[in-house]
């Protein structure tokens, strides 16, 4: 029996894949709170790991400088929602601070779709940098 186009799981929205991305930057926050959150080049491949279990995230990119520190990934449409809520949380226990010691939500921005197309495009462009044009992220 053929899937109808109504039971077609392509066609659920909920099934469908959704670009998020998220972070901290000098744009929302002081750099006391950037420090905190960085993550060493060690520490990345472990990290990366963490963020793709934690924010249910299918394919991510964990991008990490003194002046940022954001993700890009693919999640279900479900999980890309959970994902912004759970953002706070995965920066507190990857740097071992009790989940209440900084509100990171209050500095952290999400972004969905084509917003995250446009950022990513920014970043590489050096138009999300402090000094603009610079091109080393």
């Amino acid at each position: 029996m053929s899937a109808t186009p109504r039971n077609n799981p392509v066609n659920n929205p909920v099934n469908n894949p959704v670009l998020v991305c998220g972070g901290i930057s000098f744009r929302e926050a002081p750099v006391e709170i950037r420090e905190r959150v960085a993550f060493a080049s060690g520490a990345l491949p472990e990290a990366l790991r963490r963020l793709r279990a934690e924010l249910e995230l299918e394919e991510a990119v964990l991008l990490s400088t003194c002046n940022r520190v954001e993700y890009f990934g693919v999640a279900s449409a479900g999980a890309a929602e959970r994902a912004a809520a759970r953002w706070p949380a995965f920066l507190a226990s990857s740097h071992q601070l009790p989940a209440d010691a900084v509100d990171f939500a209050s500095y952290s921005f999400h972004l969905r779709e084509r917003e995250c197309i446009e950022r990513l495009f920014r970043l590489a462009a050096g138009l999300e940098s402090m000094v603009v044009g610079e091109t080393e992220i």
